[in-house]
């Protein structure tokens, strides 16, 4: 649990944290958050006592942030279709950006997916990457209920994190938090759960700083050129 805490712990830099406790109908928002409590929601996050959020953007600089997320909730799809949807997104970010990003089970019957950074980018660059990625790939609207962006809209707008209630405890996988498939990573067309995502994310995370860079070079000639450099 300790290597996964270390990975929240990465996210600290967030510009506002939001935890809702397991039997709370309201969610609390903190701001300015310290290192110390943060690394104790953490762990509650990852026992699954305390679900913890945070904003993309970082304190002090919130034209920074350290991850993009698509929130599907699509009331009027099946599982299945949404799913599907989710994948369409995570291709067509990695065919048209060469950006990796991760399938994640929503809490809300619905999907996310999280495209992670190591180093801070620049928010406006990465909402308008995604927003590009699903007028691409689907009709459905960009609204509240449908599909979210993270970055979204307004600053200081915060999403829950994944692993929560990953661990039993310290040493110990929940399993039935993998059987029961909420906030679990998937892959593939069906939708297998991957237990110890740890490695991938952190590779990643690296993959995707390398190539952003990149990206914001190919962003002054048409998407046309983009598409063919990564084809």
């Amino acid at each position: 649990m300790k290597e996964y805490n270390k990975l929240l712990l990465a996210l600290n830099m967030a510009s506002k944290v939001i935890i809702k406790s397991e039997d709370a109908k309201t969610i609390k928002t903190i701001k300015n958050v310290t290192k110390e409590k943060f690394d104790k929601l953490a762990r509650q996050h990852l026992l699954g006592q305390v679900r913890l959020g945070v904003t993309p953007e970082i304190l002090g600089q919130e034209d920074k942030i350290l991850f993009g997320c698509i929130d599907i909730d699509c009331p009027d799809m099946s599982n299945d279709e949404k799913y599907d949807l989710a994948l369409n997104l995570k291709n067509k970010l990695l065919e048209d950006y060469g950006l990796i990003a991760f399938i994640e089970t929503s809490k809300s019957k619905g999907f996310h997916v999280w495209a992670p950074f190591l180093i801070p980018q620049e928010r406006s660059f990465i909402k308008n990457t995604l927003q590009d990625v699903i007028t691409s790939v689907t009709d459905h609207s960009i609204s509240n209920g449908v599909i979210e962006v993270f970055p979204k809209g307004d600053k200081g707008n915060a999403i829950f994190l994944p692993f929560f209630g990953m661990f039993k405890n310290e040493n110990t996988l929940n399993e039935s938090h993998f059987a029961q498939k909420k906030n679990t990573f998937v892959k593939g067309k069906k939708m297998k759960v991957i237990k110890n995502p740890l490695e991938a994310i952190r590779q990643v995370m690296r993959q995707n700083d390398s190539m952003l860079p990149i990206l914001k070079e190919l962003g002054i000639y048409p998407g046309c050129v983009r598409k063919a450099f990564f084809e």
